[in-house]
């Protein structure tokens, strides 16, 4: 990533444009939906999680109902949030071919940084 070229990352363009169609964006939308559905991590996360706020006194289907559509409605805007400051990323690198490369070398040191964090720390 450090030495990658702007013009490199511009290759998957006409990918993006392709997607960009109303039928496409819907496979995509159902796609990540069966995804994360079938995610085990988020299954271990509910069962984890969500018995310790749950009143054994009260309707408990209720309770497990509301806190998971709680969670279900923030992770969307959360990933919403994360999608649409992707496609800003993409719209401005397709105008600053010098966005891609400071964001290249920002992030391929980051890269180097953590991986001589990791071979130099004192744990082995």
């Amino acid at each position: 990533m450090y030495r990658a070229r702007a013009s490199q990352a511009g290759a998957g363009r006409d990918a993006r444009a392709d997607a960009n169609t109303d039928a496409n964006g819907w496979q995509t939308l159902i796609r990540g939906f069966a995804l994360q559905a079938a995610n085990p991590k988020a299954l271990v996360f509910f069962v984890a999680l969500l018995p310790q706020f749950i009143d054994a006194r009260r309707a408990i289907g209720r309770q497990v109902l509301i806190l998971g559509l709680t969670s279900v409605v923030i992770e969307f805007f959360v990933l919403a949030a994360y999608g649409h400051l992707a496609a800003r990323a993409a719209a401005a690198m397709a105008r600053q071919p010098r966005f891609v490369t400071v964001t290249n070398r920002v992030s391929g040191g980051m890269l180097i940084a953590a991986g001589a964090g990791i071979a130099f720390s004192a744990e082995h």
